[in-house]
């Protein structure tokens, strides 16, 4: 579990699949989750963030600017953000850490 700022990450992993899931607790969140609000987004591993990043802007997919997530000084996480035609948020990380 890491605990940042005003927000802790719980990740559950199967030992049998290579199947993560990251649930996200929003601290100081006043009402009940809606079907709106309590889903985050889907995401998924990449083994070269940047070379992906080029490819998803060729196809016109618009992602986001790639950032980095550092903890203590160290890369957490390398990722950007795309939507799919409903709206819904696609994160897509580099293959670093815990992230696979």
């Amino acid at each position: 579990m890491t605990h940042e700022h005003d927000f802790t990450l719980v990740y559950l992993r199967n030992s049998e699949a290579d199947v993560e899931v990251e649930l996200t607790v929003n601290h100081g969140q006043a009402e009940p989750y809606s079907h709106g609000s309590g889903y985050g987004h889907l995401a998924v591993a990449v083994d070269n963030i940047d070379d992906e990043y080029v490819r998803f802007k060729s196809l016109g997919f618009e992602p986001t600017d790639v950032k980095e997530f550092h903890r203590d000084g160290s890369l957490m996480a390398k990722f950007f953000f795309v939507q799919d035609p409903n709206g819904y948020k696609i994160e897509v990380l580099q293959n670093h850490g815990r992230y696979r």
